[in-house]
Formats: structure tokens, C-alpha cells, sequence
């Protein structure tokens, strides 16, 4: 029979290997799992003999997370993924069809496609707010909300980094009798975390470093709270408040930054036509969208994993083609400009020596790429 120490042993070892195997940036898609975050979920999975000592754990964990997110034990509702944070959080807004749904052009596929599929049902056309290129939702837009319209217009985008103004939309919303929903998936230790002014915010334990298969739909205010009947999710639930009480302050958040913008300014130096999107309005610390002038974005982007870098493109294989990442087509750019890209998202700073590497390997692939046309 295996034991926990021997399951322990392997994903530890699991661990140092993916990162001795490749450097990883491309946290915004899924952060290593913290090895507290693991210890803390196998010895709670052992307590199953020990229920009393299970559920306190579980209630301490609940009270640490709600301290970390600015709100209270009973606003937090898990569900068994991100995508069913999401899906719940708009049932609410939706309200069974009594209010419209409207997005941002930006949203990620669990909005996008849930809201699509309860409008449709509702016999209303999905209403859907235009982002800017820099990837910021003007706030001109709201003035055409309809009234108590249930709204989710994501926090940051896992593409670009973008921040939205969501206190300012908030205000606009609630103006209008309407609910406001936030994806806020990509802000644990790239931005502030709380979402204090939206009435239903969406977290996913696998973008903090705990392991996947656990939401979080946060409820404040007057917003009825989602009905959920929550599986056995107590293991998770505690590693996902460990994996929470590790994030970068302020200060690790700024070293991030910091590495962030030295590689942008090292592409600079080293290469022509390359532009970085919503690089001039706050974004998150990790996030880097870089565009390269004749090249494609997915070739890049495979050419840097066979040298060991790990980054990623928003493009989706569709009927065999590789199509450009809607996302970016949401902002206005062109399919050439959407295919040129790739995303940096770095899971912590880096050092000098890797930052170097980055950017000399990204200068290589690419001046390859150009020269072969």
C-alpha cells in the first residue's frame, strides 16, 4: 500500500524535475504547485479517520482565505474548478433570465461561452463591451447599459495583464440597479487580490500554486448567494489557504515587475519592430504581451520550448487551423498583428543570468525566424 510520505516523495520530486526540465513562464495558464501547498493538502487527506480535527482545519482555512480577500467566512462558496466559479457566478447575475448579460470583448471562454449559451436560452442576444487596444474597458462604453443588467467584465486579462478600472465600473452598474461579476483568476500575487466593489468575484486555486480542481465564488452585499451544494473539497480548500498566505506583498510583486521590464527593455535593445501591448496602462506584475514584426507567434513560441523556455501564445487550434487569439481580435487588432504575439507570465522574479538567457534565446528564435521570411 502506498504511503503518504511515498506519495509526497513523488510529487516533490514531480516538481523539481518540470523545473530543473524547462523555465517556466507561463504562469497566467497554471502555476507550479507550492510544495507547502501540497504537504498541507496530503496531511489533511490523511485526516479522514478524524473528522472533528478535518473540519476545524477546513474552518481556520475558510477564515485565513476571507482575511486574505477582504471579506467574511460566508461569502465564500467553492465549487470544483474556475470555470464552475464562473459558470455559477453568472447563474446569479443571470437570475434565471430576469436581467440581461453583458461582457467585455475580452472575456475568457468560461464568461464568453457560459454567457452566450444563458442568453441564448433567454431569447436575448448576448450584449458585449468594446475594449480598447490598449486593452482597457473605456468607461464611455457603460453609458449604453441597459438597465439591472448582470455584468462581468474580467479583472485582469490573462493575455495582456490589462487592470480594468472596476471600482469605476462598479459604480456605473450599481448606478443602473445592475450586479457586476469580476474574473479575477490572474491578481493573486500579481496585483491586489480583493475585489471589494463587485458583487460576485471568481478565484482558481491552480493560478496561486494549490493544486487544481477548486473555485471560489465570492458573494458581498445584497446578491443572492449561489446555492451549492460544496463536494468534499476540505483538502483543497486548506491548501489553497496556504498557497494564498505564500503570495508575493507588495515588494516580491514589484521584484516580479521588475524582471518583467527587464526583459522588455533587453528585446529592445536587441531587436526591431517589436511592440508589447497595454504596456502603458497598469498591468499585472508578471504579465508581458510582445508583438514581433514578420513573425508568428506560434513558431516562436515552439521554437523557445525546444530550447527550454516555456511561454504561450492565445491561439486555438480550430477546424485544423491555427486561429489568432479572440481575445486580442477583441481589442481591434488585426489577425496578422494577433498572430505575431507571444505572452511572458513569470511565476516569480527572476535573476539576472535568467533574465539574459530569456532574452537572448527570444533574440535568436526570432532573428531566425525573420531571416527565413
Amino acid at each position: 500500500m502506498t504511503s503518504i510520505a511515498d506519495v509526497k516523495a513523488r510529487g516533490a520530486l514531480r516538481l523539481r524535475e518540470r523545473a530543473k526540465a524547462q523555465l517556466l513562464l507561463d504562469a497566467n495558464a497554471d502555476m507550479p504547485v507550492r510544495p507547502e501547498a501540497l504537504d498541507a493538502y496530503l496531511d489533511a487527506a490523511s485526516l479522514v479517520v478524524h473528522p472533528v480535527e478535518a473540519r476545524r482545519r477546513v474552518a481556520r482555512a475558510r477564515e485565513t482565505i476571507a482575511q486574505v480577500l477582504g471579506c467574511s467566512p460566508e461569502h465564500l462558496h467553492f465549487t470544483s474548478g474556475g470555470t464552475e466559479a464562473d459558470a455559477v457566478a453568472l447563474h446569479t447575475l443571470h437570475a434565471g433570465g430576469a436581467r440581461p448579460l453583458v461582457i467585455s470583448s475580452i472575456e475568457h471562454a468560461a464568461v464568453s461561452r457560459t454567457a452566450e449559451l444563458w442568453s441564448s436560452r433567454a431569447g436575448r442576444a448576448l450584449a458585449r463591451l468594446p475594449v480598447g487596444r490598449d486593452g482597457v474597458l473605456p468607461l464611455a462604453t457603460l453609458e449604453a447599459l441597459p438597465r439591472a443588467a448582470g455584468v462581468s467584465v474580467v479583472a485582469a486579462s490573462n493575455e495582456t495583464g490589462a487592470l480594468q478600472p472596476i471600482d469605476a465600473i462598479a459604480d456605473r452598474v450599481h448606478a443602473l440597479g445592475g450586479l457586476l461579476h469580476c474574473d479575477a483568476a490572474q491578481l493573486p500575487g500579481r496585483a491586489p487580490i480583493a475585489v471589494p466593489s463587485a458583487d460576485l468575484v471568481s478565484y482558481s486555486a491552480h493560478k496561486v500554486g494549490a493544486l487544481g480542481g477548486l473555485g471560489l465564488v465570492v458573494a458581498r452585499g445584497d446578491v443572492t448567494r449561489p446555492t451549492l451544494t460544496e463536494p468534499d473539497l476540505g483538502p483543497s480548500i486548506i491548501a489553497f489557504a496556504v498557497a494564498l498566505s505564500l503570495l508575493p506583498d507588495e515588494r516580491g510583486r514589484a521584484a516580479i515587475a521588475a524582471s518583467r521590464d527587464a526583459i522588455e527593455h533587453g528585446l529592445t535593445t536587441k531587436l526591431s519592430d517589436v511592440w508589447f501591448v497595454a504596456r502603458d496602462v497598469p498591468r499585472l506584475a508578471n504579465t508581458s504581451c510582445i508583438g514581433f514584426t514578420g513573425c508568428d507567434g506560434d513558431a516562436v513560441m515552439m521554437a523557445l520550448d525546444v530550447r527550454g523556455i516555456a511561454v504561450s501564445t492565445g491561439s486555438a487550434c480550430s477546424s485544423g487551423s491555427i486561429e489568432p487569439s479572440p481575445i486580442l481580435l477583441g481589442m481591434g487588432m488585426d489577425r496578422r498583428e494577433a498572430k505575431s504575439t507571444i505572452r511572458i507570465s513569470l511565476p516569480r522574479a527572476l535573476s539576472d543570468g535568467e533574465i539574459r538567457h530569456v532574452v537572448d534565446t527570444i533574440a535568436e528564435v526570432v532573428g531566425a525566424a525573420r531571416a527565413m521570411g
